[in-house]
């Protein structure tokens, strides 16, 4: 018996252990705005929005950012050239109009609100998307022994 034990521990003591964690959640940097990146990727508002399909409630709410996204564009766009064509003409020695610049300044304004109710409604999404994965991680738990990339070994899954 003591033999048998010996020789288990010799070969299990010269065995490579690998682990891996990887989590689907969305984790939320803020740098220059806000990002959100799931696997060290930055995700786009459509790519969000593909990944949050599984879960209903953080869809519908991705899916208000999304149009709150899209409204930020429509409007900042328009807002940055209207504000940038009098300063161009201004520099260049011409005569600026002022009110395009104010055009500008209205719509930039709107951008800006959109930009903020993205952002929020953005967060509650990925937050209600994170609290399921959560849940659901709880549930999901899984034993294997048998053939890996590196030989014979046992995965534990949880």
């Amino acid at each position: 018996m003591k033999n048998l034990v010996l020789f288990f521990l010799l070969i299990t003591g010269g065995l490579d252990l690998y682990s891996q964690n990887v989590s689907d959640s969305i984790e939320i940097r803020i740098s220059y705005g806000v990002q959100f990146r799931q696997h060290g990727k930055t995700l786009s508002p459509r790519e969000m929005l593909a990944i949050m399909k599984v879960d209903n409630t953080a869809y519908s709410e991705m899916l208000i950012a999304k149009s709150k996204h899209d409204l930020s564009l429509l409007f900042g766009i328009p807002g940055g050239f209207l504000i940038g064509w009098p300063i161009g003409t201004m520099v260049a020695g011409g005569v600026p109009n002022w009110r395009l610049a104010a055009a500008g300044v209205a719509l930039t304004i709107i951008s800006i609100k959109c930009t903020l109710s993205y952002t929020r409604h953005a967060r509650i999404a990925a937050g209600y998307f994170n609290e399921g994965l959560r849940l659901e991680e709880g549930a999901k738990t899984s034993v294997n022994f048998g053939l890996c990339d590196y030989g014979l070994g046992l995965t534990v899954r949880f």
